[in-house]
């Protein structure tokens, strides 16, 4: 399957709060148009995106930063679609592809993502590999629980 990397909080968004568009500058091969992808949660989080989702109750008041998990597959969507405009409050643009059919890997498969789109090795929502390699992240802990 192929795969996409998303920083986080943006890849948890995707698989748990409805975040059903991806914000990108550059449209999806036409050869994925209606296919299935797999959301993989790089290892960067932006903290500064995480406070702003959840003061605008986009992300859960009890979720913290240890709550995302990083280096790993967290869900699979379909890419439906590509907008230049949308009223979700999800929508940075300049473009976002449309999500659908976003289903959740739970618990999240580690992987080592890459830059662009990228080819996974195997299909998340049909088998989980025996061994898999382990992602350390290189986030630093929260300076602060809430």
């Amino acid at each position: 399957m192929r795969a996409i990397t998303i920083y986080q909080p943006w890849a948890t968004c995707i698989a748990r709060f409805g975040k059903n568009i991806e914000n990108r500058t550059w449209n999806p091969p036409a050869s994925l148009m209606g296919k299935r992808i797999a959301i993989h949660a790089g290892k960067k989080f932006d903290l500064n995106v995480f406070w702003r989702l959840r003061a605008a109750g986009l992300i859960p008041p009890n979720m913290t930063e240890r709550d995302f998990p990083r280096g790993c597959v967290v869900a699979t969507a379909k890419i439906s679609g590509v907008v230049s405009d949308s009223d979700s409050p999800w929508f940075l643009g300049p473009l976002a592809w449309t999500l659908t059919d976003i289903r959740e890997i739970s618990p999240a498969i580690p992987a080592v993502g890459k830059m662009g789109i990228w080819e996974l090795g195997f299909d998340p929502d049909q088998e989980r590999p025996e061994a898999v390699p382990t992602v350390q992240s290189d986030s630093p802990e929260p300076l602060f629980e809430f």
